[in-house]
């Protein structure tokens, strides 16, 4: 799970011991341990992975139970029934007195309620959403690349710049960050020639000097962010959505795993030649990951 001290990491674990220690003629509804538990995380600065703390996160953070916490707190303890819970926890969320900082109490709730209740889509409250590539059965991305077939099909094409927060892997423009993959054949075959143009005292000029490779990629390891659906999710700028439109981007951490590299397309001006991978497993299965259980995969391997 997202949480390295083992708080909100153990919840199901410790929710069977907490519900255990309660007396039958208490009633209680599912959310009010879900809270103090992520309440408890909160107060600790409890790790997620992506987001680091900055030196002014304790300055905006009091990790006490402020009024608007205490107010949620009461009233769930109140309330019994889940279905009238759940409407206090979703007005929590809606109110605009709510922070959505990285590290403020509302961020380690949403974390845990995610987790603990995957199909109660817990993150369409989140106001700054990543959202990861959810790919049909037979889509495909690809990537543009010097990256020869006898190294990619072995072991794989790799991420060369991890980085340390999430939202460099969700930026229109990541620079190294992630392995930049495109929806579009035709958007990678342009990158693919553009490592072909080299900068002189009079410009740039066209020099091929080897093949290009254009791999067709069948990505199932759940960790690619799409950075268009990202884009439009988010209050984003002109210039991002028009930046993310015309790149149709899933950046990939970590890497893309042999198994998933159909094959590739070796090109040299006025030809080409299609390479099939001898690795590719087409029978693959996506993993089913929430977003806290993806963003925890993305920043162990490192």
């Amino acid at each position: 799970m997202f949480v390295t001290k083992g708080k909100i990491a153990d919840l199901p674990t410790k929710l069977n011991n907490n519900t255990s220690n309660i007396g039958y003629n208490i009633k209680m509804n599912k959310y009010l341990n879900i809270f103090n538990l992520a309440l408890d995380a909160y107060q600790n600065q409890d790790k997620r992975p992506g987001y680091k703390p900055g030196w002014f996160s304790s300055l905006r953070h009091s990790f006490s139970l402020y009024p608007q916490i205490k107010q949620l707190q009461d009233a769930l303890t109140a309330e019994e029934n889940d279905g009238k819970a759940k409407l206090l926890v979703d007005a929590h969320f809606k109110s605009k007195k709510t922070s959505f900082n990285n590290h403020s109490f509302s961020r380690y709730f949403l974390d845990a309620l995610e987790t603990t209740y995957p199909d109660e889509n817990w993150r369409a409250l989140d106001p700054q959403p990543l959202i990861f590539y959810h790919p049909a059965n037979d889509a495909r991305l690809y990537r543009g690349t010097a990256l020869p077939p006898h190294e990619a099909f072995k072991t794989g094409i790799t991420d060369a710049s991890p980085a340390e927060k999430i939202e460099h892997y969700a930026a229109t423009s990541n620079l190294s960050t992630g392995v930049s993959t495109t929806k579009q054949r035709h958007i990678a075959t342009s990158y693919a020639a553009s490592l072909w143009l080299h900068p002189t005292a009079k410009g740039m000029i066209f020099k091929a000097t080897g093949p290009v490779y254009v791999y067709e990629i069948h990505y199932r390891d759940g960790l690619g962010i799409d950075i268009l659906e990202t884009t439009k999710a988010r209050k984003s700028n002109f210039i991002r959505k028009t930046d993310a439109n015309s790149k149709e981007e899933v950046n990939i951490a970590g890497k893309i795993a042999p198994e998933d590299i159909v094959g590739a397309w070796e090109i040299l001006p006025g030809s080409e030649k299609r390479i099939e991978n001898p690795h590719y497993n087409a029978e693959k299965k996506a993993p089913t990951l929430t977003t806290p259980e993806k963003l925890q995969t993305i920043f162990s391997l490192r």
